[in-house]
């Protein structure tokens, strides 16, 4: 599905146990499927919003997932709702359903 979306030459892969692989996207392919800035995929990431999911340990270099594109796009639904990146966070970390949103 989203193999024609990623160019084949931005990804990397990376073992999940048993196994198994799953590509990793560059911070800029990830960026340009998330409509998000590399830049604010690092403050997010400094905040503890969303983290990449591989950190190349020689080259300092983030790795995201297609995985992660939900957890993305829910952070930039509740900034357009109006929270601040703190209620975020703390939603985020709860798990809190659309329904206890909602109640907020």
């Amino acid at each position: 599905m989203f193999d024609r979306l990623v160019d084949p030459g931005c990804c990397a892969f990376g073992q999940i146990g048993l196994g198994l692989s799953i590509a990793m996207l560059k911070i800029g392919e990830f960026s340009r499927l998330s409509q998000v800035t590399i830049k604010t995929l690092h403050h997010y990431d400094e905040l503890g919003l969303i983290k990449p999911a591989h950190i190349d340990p020689v080259t300092n270099y983030r790795f995201y997932t297609v995985e992660q594109l939900p957890r993305i796009h829910r952070i930039m639904a509740l900034k357009e709702m109006g929270l601040s990146l703190e209620q975020i966070g703390i939603m985020l970390e709860k798990e809190l359903s659309t329904e206890e949103m909602r109640g907020m």
